[in-house]
């Protein structure tokens, strides 16, 4: 977090994009994205969780959601998300779990 603040930074961000779909309309996708940073390589999108236990259906659906959000900003910006990862906040620290999901174009 001390690298994220000392970069340009964007916090509960709405975004909202148009997913293709079977036949002409797709689906409206729309959702706050917890924190948006530029890096190095490019714009980093982190979801924040605070799941106790979870197993792979609910970690296969936070993955569709940050690829979906990806997808959004992108749409939006112009610039690809170099890397999405969820950050489990606990008590005792934050675990942090990157991504490789994307949605197609």
């Amino acid at each position: 977090m001390q690298r994220v603040v000392a970069r340009p930074h964007w916090r509960e961000t709405y975004v909202g994009t148009v997913i293709p779909g079977p036949g002409v309309d797709g689906t409206l996708v729309e959702g706050y994205v917890d924190l948006l940073y530029r890096d190095d390589d490019g714009l980093v999108l982190a979801d924040y969780k605070t799941d106790a236990a979870m197993g792979a259906d609910t970690l296969a659906a936070y993955e569709t959601q940050l690829a979906v959000y990806a997808r959004a900003i992108t749409d939006a910006t112009g610039e690809p998300v170099t890397r999405s990862v969820l950050l489990f906040l606990h008590p005792t620290g934050a675990l942090e779990h990157a991504l490789t999901t994307e949605i197609e174009a």
